[in-house]
């Protein structure tokens, strides 16, 4: 086992980037929840420091925690996430919010949250820390030996092993002969141990690849639509193509995919804002679809409908369709109990991430 209490360099801490599993292995990391993310206090607290020393860190290694997803997040940006079961009181300065478990303060001009890959980073960066300490150690065990080194090692350990034993049985010392026993099996033992290890490295970087691999078709499939979209920006698009993008796109950015979740959202919100239940109708005629079934009278009321979800979710409706689409159907003007809200540009303006699924609360915007 290596043991390391020096920072790592900028190729380990590139290398090891995104073995987030490695925090909680170490020591239970409480963040914010549905946001994903810890406040400053929350990180000194994890790795038993002072906040002052997590902030000297972050001055002195700006960049690269920023690109590692260090954000400033401000009241007025959190409350628009809508988050479930939060409740918040203004005090001198800063909003206090208490969210599940967790009760912190932010700054009305802003306060700094680190999400789980910022945080390990740090560890990479943070002296005088058990926990940081603790944390690359467990990292540089991940690759402690290559398969190749580890093959020759153990072929040493075995002949010396079996040598002894030999020994012991020659000079008929039975106390010799049960710990050379002892030992071949403790051999055993950690090569099987360090042969499995091997395999889950490699399951991983597989893993790793995959994603990558995801990602890039991702990309291409966002590149081919934004080509599509700007040969067609200047067409207004009709309901049901304006609908079906919308809710693919909540799908995609919410449901990991699973795009009749977001179908079966949209239908609830229908009905509940509307009273018109498409799900109903698409199950009485089994040969037409369910936006089939939407009488031209209605679809002025989906579209409301529609852009509400798109607003809870900051999915950018102009992004989505086109400035013609928007303009036509008014996807960008969203009545709430508030007052009404403008969707076009929200996600260029805020750059908050959309919530997962497990913090999505029951959306109703419109009444």
């Amino acid at each position: 086992m290596r043991h390391i209490d020096e920072v790592m360099t900028k190729e380990q801490r590139e290398q090891f980037a995104n073995r987030v599993e490695v925090l909680e292995k170490v020591k239970s990391l409480l963040m914010v929840p549905q946001l994903c993310m810890a406040t400053t206090e929350q990180v000194a607290n994890y790795f038993d420091v002072p906040v002052k020393t997590i902030t000297t860190v972050f001055q002195r290694n700006r960049d690269e925690l920023i690109s590692n997803g260090a954000i400033i997040m401000t009241p007025a940006e959190i409350s628009g996430m809508k988050i479930q079961n939060e409740s918040s009181i203004g005090s001198r300065g800063c909003m206090l919010y208490s969210i599940g478990d967790a009760v912190f303060s932010v700054n009305y001009k802003g306060s700094r949250f680190y999400p789980p890959r910022a945080i390990l980073c740090m560890a990479m960066l943070l002296r005088d820390s058990k926990v940081a300490e603790e944390i690359r150690t467990q990292l540089l065990n991940l690759v402690e030996a290559t398969p190749a080194e580890l093959k020759v090692a153990n072929v040493q350990a075995q002949e010396d092993a079996m040598l002894g034993f030999a020994r012991a049985m020659m000079n008929g010392d039975p106390d010799a002969i049960a710990q050379s026993v002892h030992e071949m099996i403790a051999l055993k033992d950690h090569t099987i141990a360090a042969q499995a290890a091997s395999i889950r490295q490699l399951s991983d970087e597989k893993a790793d690849l995959e994603n990558r691999n995801h990602d890039l078709a991702d990309q291409n499939s966002s590149l081919s639509m934004s080509n599509q979209m700007l040969a067609e920006s200047a067409v207004t698009w009709e309901p049901r193509r304006v609908t079906n993008a919308i809710v693919r796109k909540i799908g995609k950015a919410i449901y990991n995919g699973k795009f009749s979740l977001a179908w079966n959202e949209l239908y609830r919100e229908l009905m509940y804002q509307t009273g018109i239940s498409v799900g109903q109708r698409g199950a009485e005629k089994k040969n037409d679809s369910a936006l089939s079934t939407i009488k031209d009278e209605e679809w002025p009321q989906v579209m409301k409908v529609l852009a509400s979800l798109a607003y809870h979710y900051c999915i950018d409706v102009v992004d989505v369709t086109n400035e013609k689409v928007v303009e036509a159907y008014q996807l960008d003007r969203i009545e709430t109990p508030q007052g009404i809200k403008y969707n076009a540009g929200i996600c260029r303006t805020t750059h908050i991430a959309p919530p997962t699924v497990a913090s999505v609360p029951a959306l109703r915007l419109a009444q």
